[in-house]
């Protein structure tokens, strides 16, 4: 993968000294000097993919690499860069084995494929044989934490989708993509739905009117402790919270128009758990105390005693330096809060929106968020020195304290 300062990131395949694009990404644009950004690349399936800050932003299909070296590489401006102590600068490389999984419906496999609804054409791509409505699963049922995608090519008239947690019996998570003109429920809609024998829920859903009518795209269904979200690409689509079922086979599934609907491509993965990244532009300034490093070497280095152009005041938070980015996760040990005692946690946004978080446990525990307009309260049994986690998925804010789920609510 190949990445400069002039435009966006490549996949390029080097052959006998002959450099081949695989993939572009233009739109993504340049990387930006003096900025830290995690990069990762890796295949499984002959599929090749490349993500920038966990964002998969190129893929492409081929059958040059199956196993070798890896390695590093930088370009410099001008040559004997390097010593002076400027370009590149790589740290914390790693190299693992993932299990994805991947089938481009090129040849049957048997006993692969369970059909438990409809009837499927398994040739070159999954189509349903008929009018009906089909289901199909695969994998095992103490799969979790998994993300499975697929290409979905969806006439106006139909309608497709994919599946996580099936479990005979139990039920499954359907992200179903309605065309406009679709004749089941939800036409123009991407929908999240909770389905459990001859019930179904909408937990969550997005209008998408025609926008994806007679498209051909490639969607991602994934769920994460209860949070569950669809995606093309790296944008969000739909999402919704609900823990009802905690893993199970991964599947598809799809409705034909008067056209046929096809799914190709499908691949499940299991993201890979990374840390938390945070642009600090304040840390490195040089002060005055750049040569004892006192005003950035210590924990309090990392935290401001009010916001940016805020007066200075007893009733002031103390603010983190970072400006995080995406799905973020805050973890802290509960704090003794007996009597009147109230800890208060502030999320602020670069568009002037604010969450308030205020943790009391007077009589017993409680939470109790508020964005401005609306509030969620919820309480728990939880006692000092329990662990908390406050993590923000999609439009979504969770209060954890271990597997226990104190308050999810939709924020955005």
């Amino acid at each position: 993968m190949f990445w400069s300062d002039k435009a966006g990131p490549q996949l390029r395949a080097v052959v006998n000294g002959s450099a081949r694009i695989l993939d572009s990404a233009p739109n993504f644009g340049p990387f930006e000097a003096n900025q830290w950004n995690r990069l990762r690349l890796q295949i499984a399936g002959g599929q090749l993919r490349g993500f920038i800050d966990d964002a998969e932003v190129v893929r492409a299909r081929t059958g040059l690499f199956g196993r070798g070296q890896i390695g590093l590489m930088a370009k410099l401006p001008v040559a004997g860069d390097d010593k002076k102590g400027v370009g590149a600068v790589f740290d914390d490389a790693e190299v693992r084995s993932i299990g994805d999984f991947y089938d481009d419906f090129s040849r049957v496999v048997p006993g692969r494929w369970n059909t438990i609804a409809g009837k499927w054409s398994w040739s070159g791509a999954a189509r349903p044989a008929d009018a009906r409505g089909a289901y199909g699963v695969m994998g095992e049922a103490n799969w979790t934490g998994y993300r499975v995608a697929a290409n979905l090519r969806i006439p106006a008239d139909g309608a497709g989708g994919l599946l996580l947690h099936h479990i005979a019996g139990k039920g499954a998570y359907l992200l179903r993509v309605s065309g406009s003109k679709a004749k089941t429920p939800g036409a123009g809609m991407a929908q999240i739905v909770l389905i459990q024998g001859n019930k179904t829920q909408v937990l969550g859903e997005s209008a998408i009117k025609n926008r994806f009518d007679n498209s051909n795209l490639s969607w991602s269904f994934g769920g994460e402790r209860g949070h569950l979200s669809a995606k093309i690409g790296d944008e969000l689509i739909v999402d919704a919270f609900d823990n009802s079922l905690s893993g199970g086979r991964a599947g598809i599934y799809a409705q034909n128009g008067q056209k046929a609907v096809g799914i190709s491509s499908f691949s499940v993965e299991w993201p890979q758990k990374t840390s938390n990244w945070a642009k600090v532009p304040a840390l490195y300034e040089v002060d005055q105390q750049a040569q004892t490093m006192g005003a950035w070497s210590t924990q309090q280095g990392f935290w401001s005693a009010n916001a940016p152009g805020a007066p200075a005041t007893k009733d002031n938070a103390v603010w983190h330096k970072g400006e995080f980015f995406g799905d973020e996760d805050l973890r802290f040990a509960l704090p003794d809060l007996s009597g009147n005692k109230t800890m208060k946690l502030l999320f602020a946004g670069r568009n002037g929106a604010r969450l308030t978080l205020t943790l009391a446990g007077k009589d017993e525990f409680s939470a109790s968020l508020n964005d401005g307009k609306k509030n969620w309260e919820a309480k728990a049994p939880l006692k000092t020195g329990a662990p908390m986690e406050i993590a923000r998925r999609g439009t979504f804010f969770i209060v954890r304290s271990g597997e226990t789920v104190v308050l999810a609510a939709r924020v955005s």
